[in-house]
């Protein structure tokens, strides 16, 4: 009897030095689903990322006033990750719907549009960027959430 005891302690032991982990990390894992916001852009040409509103100063060819209208839609850019897989790209009152898989531990592929449009999206801290098959530029978003929250305190 005693030595069952030990056998079932040891067998608990081993199963919560393998399980516990393993259900810590899926708690601990950050999903992709929910609303994000665009907050920088990298055009061509630049090193990094900027504030939407700095790198709109390299919009040379604008007016003010287009400047301004630029500013305001990338500033609307979103994207929406479903759990069911779908997906929807809003920006300058178009939409575009698609799906969204995760290729690898944060990052995923996301399929739309007619061509089809292919975008790879790669969950950091707490930004999610986004690179297009099109063009060289890079959106970073924030949840819609936490970039309310900066950008608009109660």
């Amino acid at each position: 009897m005693k030595k069952r005891r030990i056998i079932i302690l040891v067998a608990a032991g081993l199963l919560a030095v393998w399980i516990l982990p393993a259900l810590m990390d899926a708690h601990e894992k950050k999903s992709v689903t929910g609303t994000w916001t665009a907050r920088k852009i990298q055009l061509e040409g630049m090193s990094e990322p900027q504030r939407i509103e700095d790198a709109a100063k390299n919009f040379k060819n604008l007016t003010e006033k287009e400047r301004q209208e630029a500013i305001k839609e990338l500033k609307n850019y979103q994207v929406t990750f479903r759990e069911n897989g779908t997906m929807e790209v809003s920006f300058y009152d178009s939409m575009l719907l698609g799906t969204w898989t995760e290729m690898e531990d944060g990052v995923y592929l996301a399929v739309g549009g007619e061509g089809p449009h292919i975008m790879t999206f790669t969950l950091n801290k707490r930004d999610l960027t986004m690179e297009d098959d099109t063009d060289d530029t890079i959106i970073v978003l924030e949840e819609k959430d936490r970039w309310e929250e900066t950008n608009f305190p109660k």
